[in-house]
């Protein structure tokens, strides 16, 4: 539970909508598109395809709104594990993240250059130069138990 009351909420979605009109267009017309098709496609260059599966049609039409940013996301992080140098190790991936294991004193230099692939792969993925801006963190012994 969010812990709002119900007209709360549908205040917060109603300014949501009035600020970001043109998000809420593109966003409508996916879910319409969705459930008349059952399919949806990823908003980035490659269009991948998802059927879409559900008795419901308010199920489909938010599977049609998630889908193209979900997808688009997946396929950010894929094209940047793909584009970074062989010789940073890529120890973990979750969801938006991407972990890197590299000796301390490179630290610095490799934050920089993840940061400024992740930032090109967004910018091909949107077709918005500068869209997504990444904020690199650096953490030691990540796994240390004591």
């Amino acid at each position: 539970s969010t812990g709002l009351k119900e007209m709360e909420a549908r205040l917060i979605i109603k300014k949501y909508r009035r600020v970001i009109p043109k998000l809420t267009r593109w966003l409508e017309r996916n879910a319409k598109e969705a459930v008349n098709t059952g399919k949806s496609y990823s908003a980035d260059p490659y269009r991948r395809r998802r059927l879409l599966k559900g008795a419901e049609e308010w199920k489909i039409a938010n599977q049609g709104k998630n889908n193209p940013i979900q997808a688009a996301g997946a396929n950010m992080l894929k094209l940047t594990m793909i584009s970074l140098p062989e010789d940073l190790y890529i120890a973990l991936v979750i969801h938006d993240e991407i972990i890197l294991e590299v000796p301390k004193a490179k630290a610095n230099k490799a934050a920089k250059i993840l940061k400024s692939v992740m930032e090109q792969s967004a910018d091909y993925i949107t077709g918005i130069k500068g869209l997504i801006r990444v904020t690199p963190r650096i953490a030691t012994d990540l796994m240390k138990t004591d």
